[in-house]
């Protein structure tokens, strides 16, 4: 029997109490892939609807992804993502689900930024199946908006180029049309809650 999950967004009513859980679900299944985000960082996202979680039948978090502004929020990291129900490529999906509503909602003018450590090949995978491209230069004033004098050698830095947004729209449109995956160790079945599914024809 498939497990079941609801992909939805954090309601931006949530305040300190949506905080909260994401903080606690960060610190209960830390990890040294994933580095704990500021405070105000979640916040704004929370108030933007830009953090993307699975929760499952009982409400309590089994995956986060978000979307994080930098400087004037010219630059944004698709980041943060914890997922505790590995073999079934929910990050990739997750950061594919960040982008496309990006681009619905919210497009900036500059391309999206992601990051992981070298020796995390999984991530590798997964934001390269979201439609990253790793680049050597991240170029000076997003370096200076993230607060960066220089890249970190034991990292990969990937920008979202506008090639990749095809590749991200077909997943989001897969996992509407049929909302489950199928794995050989099993099966998840996903409820879909998201804004984006009121523009299913643009995608």
């Amino acid at each position: 029997m498939a497990a079941k999950l609801t992909l939805t967004i954090v309601p931006e009513s949530g305040g300190d109490a949506s905080l909260a859980e994401l903080r606690a679900f960060y610190q209960s299944h830390s990890s040294h892939f994933v580095r704990e985000r500021p405070p105000e960082q979640l916040l704004t996202a929370i108030a933007g609807r830009k953090m993307f979680v699975l929760r499952d039948e009982a409400g309590v978090l089994r995956a986060v992804c978000g979307l994080f502004e930098y400087g004037d929020g010219t630059f944004r990291e698709v980041g943060g993502v914890r997922v505790l129900d590995n073999g079934f490529g929910l990050q990739a999906l997750l950061m594919s689900v960040a982008v496309v509503s990006e681009w619905i909602f919210d497009w900036p003018s500059q391309p999206l930024y992601a990051a992981t450590a070298k020796d995390n090949g999984g991530s590798i995978k997964s934001i390269e199946r979201a439609g990253f491209v790793e680049v050597a230069e991240l170029g000076l004033p997003r370096m200076a908006a993230l607060g960066m004098t220089e890249l970190d050698p034991g990292k990969c830095y990937y920008l979202f180029p506008d090639t990749g947004l095809m590749q991200a729209r077909v997943a989001v449109r897969q996992i509407l049309a049929e909302p489950s995956i199928a794995r050989q160790n099993g099966g998840l079945a996903l409820d879909v809650q998201l804004p984006l599914k009121d523009f299913v024809e643009k995608i």
